[in-house]
């Protein structure tokens, strides 16, 4: 059941990136759109979680709102000073933006590493939890895959570098799901990886991709795609 599971968001994953691919005519809405996921996920999906995990360690919860703000910050160093500063000045514009898109994609195939994990260890818990937690992953798959996707093509990667780093997200959740079986994770570890991620995904959506976005398109129709982002993973993680 859980093999099934890890097949279906692995699927969701590949259709959400080809979705991407399909309509990048539209980028501007699809990162407008993207950004709406991401800054969602990170409030109403990933966030709680930290919450729960904290309270339930018995952590004092200003610790991992602590994290996230380190997560926001690294990013921000790593694009504004690490990156640009590698490259020379012919072709930095263009490795920097490579970059970027390398390292947003691989924050959310790490993400999906959790997901996986996420679902083995309900299983391990109990099934009912593990069928409730791997429900809200397929769902959030087709998200993880456009995401993937859009970030790549908003910062000029090539399709071979896409198509394999897409590949590499939509296998995540695969490996994360054997990750209880052979480690033990402790809450407080994983309280910390998310808390990361929220302040990862934050400086994503709305530092990297809104901006991007609102350069090239109208502005209320742009505004509309990015509160439809931010609606969709609100209701998943609602009633799903």
């Amino acid at each position: 059941m859980l093999i099934l599971f890890a097949i279906l968001a692995f699927f969701a994953t590949i259709i959400g990136g080809y979705f991407a691919f399909k309509f990048k005519n539209r980028l501007h809405f699809l990162m407008a759109f993207t950004a709406g996921v991401l800054v969602s996920l990170a409030f109403f999906d990933v966030l709680p979680e930290v919450v729960d995990l904290a309270e339930s360690s018995n952590l004092d919860l200003i610790k991992p709102m602590i994290t996230v703000m380190i997560g926001f910050l690294s990013f921000y160093i790593l694009e504004k000073f690490m990156i640009v500063h590698t490259c020379t000045e012919d072709d930095c514009e263009n490795q920097h933006h490579e970059s970027v898109g390398l390292l947003g994609g691989a924050g959310i195939t790490f993400h999906s590493l959790l997901d996986g994990l996420a679902m083995g260890a309900g299983f391990l818990i109990n099934p009912q939890i593990g069928l409730l937690i791997s429900l809200g992953v397929i769902l959030h798959k087709f998200s993880d895959g456009l995401c993937t996707v859009t970030l790549m093509l908003t910062n000029k990667n090539d399709r071979a570098k896409i198509t394999g780093l897409l590949l590499a997200v939509a296998l995540a959740p695969i490996v994360g799901i054997f990750l209880p079986q052979v480690i033990n994770i402790s809450q407080t570890t994983l309280t910390y990886i998310l808390a990361y991620f929220v302040g990862f995904f934050l400086y994503i959506g709305a530092s990297d991709l809104l901006p991007e976005a609102h350069e090239r398109g109208n502005t209320l129709a742009l505004a509309l795609a990015t509160i439809s982002g931010a609606v969709l993973v609100f209701a998943a993680s609602r009633f799903v």
